[in-house]
């Protein structure tokens, strides 16, 4: 089953569980410290990138994952994450947008026809965003509670601090 948040999108769309979320965060840790593990050791390896992805690969198996799956969840942890940040920055803009519908409005210089055509632009704009976040809705649920831990898990992976974040 192919998890995804594309609106088009023509594979079936399924909800995460909280339990997948908080298992893929476990094991997002492990590989983490698997590739640091690979990196540290570069030299044995012609291609570190690949023996990395090969021993990941195999750690994903032999711990009950299939490979596409933790791809397609991680993709879809990611997505979601956009997706309730887009929302809070839609928010936030919307409350502004009525001041400049009007300062186009009030423009002397643009045509009657122009001003509709900037306005509804601008509507248009936050009616595509708009369609993005929706696409992640169904996964806020689960992911929403791990939100801070997964921006943890980031910073950590990518090094600004020491440790993961703790999972329960």
């Amino acid at each position: 089953m192919v998890l995804t948040t594309n609106v088009n999108a023509q594979h079936e769309i399924r909800s995460l569980s909280t339990a997948e979320v908080e298992s893929w965060m476990k094991t997002r840790i492990e590989t983490h410290k698997l590739e640091r593990e690979y990196r540290a050791n570069a030299e044995k390896y012609d291609s570190v990138v690949e023996a990395y992805f090969k021993a990941r690969d195999e750690y994903l198996v032999k711990n009950g994952w299939d490979v596409q799956e933790f791809k397609d969840i991680e993709s879809a942890i990611y997505d979601t994450i956009t997706g309730i940040d887009e929302q809070e920055s839609i928010d936030e803009e919307k409350k502004e947008l009525q001041s400049e519908v009007d300062a186009v409005n009030k423009n002397e210089y643009l045509t009657a026809e122009q001003k509709k055509e900037i306005v509804d632009g601008m509507y248009k704009v936050f009616e595509i965003r708009q369609e993005m976040v929706d696409a992640t809705k169904h996964n806020w649920p689960a992911v929403k509670p791990y939100r801070e831990k997964i921006r943890v898990l980031n910073d950590w992976m990518a090094g600004n601090i020491s440790d993961p974040p703790t999972i329960e």
